[in-house]
């Protein structure tokens, strides 16, 4: 396994982000990827559980009054089954809760369970104390890697922008009275020294009726197309004056979310200067199996029954393994497709400003950012 807070490579990198960091320059851009490991669920493991829980909630079943665990995993199977996007799923969510502000108010409060569950039973009480602080950083060795570099007023973090709804890291940042935090998630502009944690796509904290309302929380394809469009939205503003100012470090995003990539591919049009760098784990996928290998044998086969020329594979010599030749000619070639990959990928992501910083596992991921905040 490699490790990016000692391996060469990434040398550079290091010092850069390390001096940022001395002089409090780095706007850190979370992602899913900080919260997972707390076992909070990522999207579409969100959008799954809110579509059955509403589905039971607005329509009881007649017949059975299944647990929720089997509402989710069903939900799941018909979802994959029926081949629907989330997109349309979150849409059809939204329709569930009508305009009326009770029903409005009653999505938040569903959403709000759903997202936090296992961790608080009681949520009119429910408040940053009620997590296992201690807990959290042990468990999740990203969120402690994000929390090493936000703990410090004087050095570290400047803004952090967060893409989950949840408050995590505010908890963390809660203990032992480190470093004091500021949860953004409207045009309310910050003050003091607080750490300022932006939530552009809203921001939804344990306590009951507290933090985003309904229209400000970004759930379906048309409220994320309404912000992309408005370039005076005050998300899209501060993600811009983020990314363009000092240096930046992603961590636990996949880069999928079109609005962050169309901001940054307005941003490397521009004459403004970014320097963001992105902790991505190494795309990849196994070789084939045998098993595998021949049911792409065959599905080739039949493509090839289809055409009047013949496409197939070239007779290899199996020298010696006692496996069809086709197995290891369909090995090379998904072998030559995972070498190419992260290649492709990393020529994407320069193009758009973003320097990749690769990983094989998350494990890596908290010694790089103590590496960064302590230096050589």
């Amino acid at each position: 396994m490699g490790d990016i807070a000692t391996d060469p490579q990434w040398l550079e990198a290091r010092e850069d982000l390390h001096k940022a960091c001395n002089v409090r320059e780095i706007a850190l851009f979370l992602g899913a990827g900080v919260s997972v490991a707390s076992k909070l669920p990522n999207w579409g493991d969100l959008v799954y559980m809110l579509y059955a829980y509403a589905v039971n909630k607005h329509k009881p079943f007649a017949r059975t009054r299944p647990f929720f665990n089997y509402l989710q995993a069903i939900a799941e199977h018909l979802k994959r089954k029926e081949a629907e996007s989330l997109e349309i799923t979150a849409r059809k969510i939204r329709d569930m809760y009508g305009p009326a502000p009770e029903e409005q108010e009653a999505f938040v409060e569903d959403l709000r369970k759903l997202l936090y569950r296992g961790y608080f039973e009681n949520f009119d009480e429910a408040d940053n104390e009620g997590f296992d602080i201690d807990g959290l950083l042990y468990d999740n060795a990203t969120l402690a890697g994000v929390y090493q570099l936000c703990a410090d007023e004087q050095r570290g973090a400047r803004a952090v922008i967060s893409y989950n709804y949840d408050a995590l890291l505010e908890t963390a940042l809660g203990k032992d009275g480190s470093q004091a935090c500021c949860s953004v998630f409207d045009d309310t502009v910050p003050s003091g020294r607080a750490l300022p944690i932006y939530h552009p796509h809203g921001y939804l904290p344990p306590a009951m009726g507290k933090g985003s309302r309904a229209d400000e929380i970004i759930f379906t394809e048309e409220q994320y197309h309404r912000v992309s469009m408005d370039p005076y939205h005050w998300s899209n503003l501060i993600q811009l004056s983020a990314m363009s100012h000092g240096t930046g470090l992603m961590i636990g995003l996949s880069l999928e979310d079109r609005n962050i990539r169309r901001l940054l591919q307005a941003l490397a049009m521009s004459p403004l200067k970014s320097k963001i760098y992105a902790l991505l784990k190494k795309p990849g996928f196994a070789l084939p199996d045998d098993t595998e290998a021949t049911d792409i044998h065959e599905r080739a086969i039949s493509i090839d029954n289809q055409k009047r020329k013949s496409s197939r594979l070239y007779p290899a010599a199996n020298n010696g393994e006692a496996v069809p030749s086709y197995v290891q000619q369909i090995r090379a070639i998904v072998s030559e497709m995972k070498d190419q990959a992260q290649e492709q990928q990393e020529k994407l992501l320069r193009q758009l400003g973003i320097t990749p910083i690769w990983f094989e596992s998350f494990d890596e991921i908290e010694p790089f950012c103590r590496k960064i905040y302590f230096g050589e």
